[in-house]
């Protein structure tokens, strides 16, 4: 039996239920019929089928706030996916089969292929996965502008940050929430402290000067409040820039050591991006922490009391 005999086998039990009015079983088939890709409408007739296809937003500014819902309204992950089919469906497979968080995703791909493979994905997981595809570039946008706008429009309390390099082993994301409290606002995989003549910083572990967007959660309200700077169009070093200013708003970080249960893959958005752009784009956002922050001896202290 194909898709669409299967959907048209489950839409004329669906409609048998309605005759019934058991609504519950209706809905639970509609949903059913939904996850093979098609939408069922209610005709004088009994029913008709209608293939269900995947939007693209034009610019991202069509996201809006607070548009994305889970039932679980804690926390959601947000990933951005600029291509790379096979490791970004890997890495969304490992967040479904070892948490039971939500997932929200901004597909920048423009990659039909992949668009198509995460719809039906999301298709799958109805009421864990949301993508927004949108028809524009990670390029175009920015990575800083991205994620702001997608953070911005899930609606939990708090959010998870993290590359499609970062392979869960386990649910390495409820580890770290357990270390959210009052003051401290993030919490990571990797942590890093800045060096004394701020030119470089050094991996750490305990409470940080800052966490890298390998993998982090963060409270959405203090997120909102000071999200990373969109001038940032590249990650690297953006989220060195946006941990400082969390640390100069009086919050603190803190990075659980490297035994949580995940790994490192391939870090695409450094090792296959252009070199020139990555080297630019790095240094402008560095120049900018530099400008912000350097000199600010209070953000030392929490390193060395």
């Amino acid at each position: 039996m194909d898709i669409l005999d299967e959907a048209h086998r489950l839409a004329t039990l669906r409609l048998e239920a309605r005759t019934k009015k058991d609504w519950q079983e209706a809905d639970r088939l509609r949903d059913e019929i939904a996850a093979l890709g098609y939408k069922v409408l209610d005709t004088p007739e009994g029913f008709s089928l209608e293939v269900v296809t995947y939007q693209v937003l034009a610019t991202v500014n069509d996201l809006k706030s607070n548009s994305i819902h889970f039932k679980n309204n804690e926390t959601a992950v947000c990933l951005l996916v600029d291509g790379w089919l096979t490791d970004s469906l890997d890495a969304i497979t490992r967040i479904l089969q070892h948490t039971t968080f939500p997932i929200a995703i901004l597909d920048l791909s423009q990659d039909e292929e992949l668009h198509g493979a995460l719809f039906e994905l999301s298709q799958q997981h109805k009421n864990r996965l949301e993508v927004v595809i949108l028809n524009q570039s990670l390029t175009d946008v920015g990575w800083a502008l991205a994620y702001n706008q997608l953070i911005a429009a899930v609606s939990t309390q708090n959010v998870v940050v993290m590359d499609i390099s970062t392979l869960l082993e386990g649910d390495a994301i409820s580890l770290l929430r357990e270390q959210l409290s009052n003051h401290i606002a993030a919490v990571g995989w990797k942590g890093a402290n800045v060096s004394a003549d701020w030119l470089s910083f050094d991996a750490a572990v305990g409470a940080v000067d800052a966490l890298l967007s390998y993998l982090f959660i963060v409270k959405r309200d203090v997120f909102l409040k000071y999200p990373f700077d969109p001038k940032a169009k590249f990650y690297r070093n953006a989220d060195l820039e946006w941990s400082l200013q969390v640390r100069t708003a009086g919050f603190s970080l803190y990075a659980i050591s490297e035994e949580l249960p995940c790994t490192q893959g391939r870090h695409h958005g450094y090792h296959d991006s252009d070199e020139e752009y990555r080297s630019r784009e790095s240094k402008r956002n560095y120049d900018r922490l530099l400008s912000k922050f350097r000199g600010n001896a209070d953000l030392l202290l929490q390193r060395n009391a």
